[in-house]
């Protein structure tokens, strides 16, 4: 297919077709009269087979494209065939990983796949090892970074969302962006009290839950932490919230 040829036919790309549950897509929407673009990742064999298949049944039907989605280079890729296409109809996500995420909110770091991120570490490292060595100057200095990188989660507003959620007795403890493990003894207390109270018929959403903190007595209405609430602008986008 000459791509800088806008084609008549309606257009329609497929990530991760070259195989399985894609291939059949592909040669479905095939036979209804798409163009087909078909992404592969590693799958190249698979995909030129597929691809010169559908050319062989009509020609100048198929394109091929190949990229990684977990990386912004790939997905621009994507994005400079289609536009190069002229047009695009139909998106089957069909292979890559699926974080919902409003589209006019996306941004590089929607793409972090849990499964596979750079645990390299960054220059804070090194900065806060010096500066625990300023404050403690016996403290020797290791000529080897070492520790632990993780993937953790977060709100909008970095606060955490302690609440029920939509499917029923499904409750959720999480966006706590790796800092509540200090809280935890109180938050498990508060939790068991939204379970309980929620279980028994009251509506967290319209009256939220009330717990009392036990030493201080003082109460805390914890509907401040609903998965509903308003996002705090004036939030400072870290962990001191």
């Amino acid at each position: 297919m000459h791509s800088d040829n806008v084609p008549m036919n309606p257009v329609i790309l497929i990530t991760g077709a070259a195989r399985r549950i894609g291939a059949v897509i592909a040669e479905v929407f095939h036979k209804q009269g798409y163009t087909i673009v078909i992404h592969y990742n590693r799958s190249a064999a698979a995909a030129n087979k597929l691809c010169d298949q559908l050319n062989e049944q009509r020609a100048d039907s198929c394109l091929l494209v190949q990229s990684d989605l977990n990386d912004m280079s790939g997905l621009t890729k994507i994005a400079d065939l289609v536009r190069s296409v002229g047009r695009l109809d139909v998106l089957v996500n069909n292979a890559s990983s699926f974080y919902p995420t409003p589209l006019a909110h996306c941004d590089d770091q929607q793409w972090v796949d849990p499964d596979d991120y750079n645990k390299d570490f960054t220059d804070q490292w090194r900065v806060q090892a010096l500066r625990l060595a300023q404050r403690i100057q016996t403290l020797p200095i290791p000529n080897q970074a070492k520790g632990v990188v993780e993937l953790y989660d977060v709100t909008p507003d970095w606060a955490p969302i302690y609440d029920k959620s939509s499917i029923p007795g499904y409750y959720m403890a999480i966006g706590t962006s790796g800092n509540q493990f200090k809280n935890a003894p109180i938050v498990s207390e508060m939790m068991a009290q939204l379970i309980v109270a929620c279980e028994q018929g009251q509506d967290h959403d319209q009256d939220p839950v009330i717990f009392n903190l036990k030493y201080s007595g003082r109460p805390i209405n914890l509907g401040v932490f609903s998965r509903n609430r308003k996002i705090n602008p004036n939030s400072t986008g870290t962990v001191l919230g």
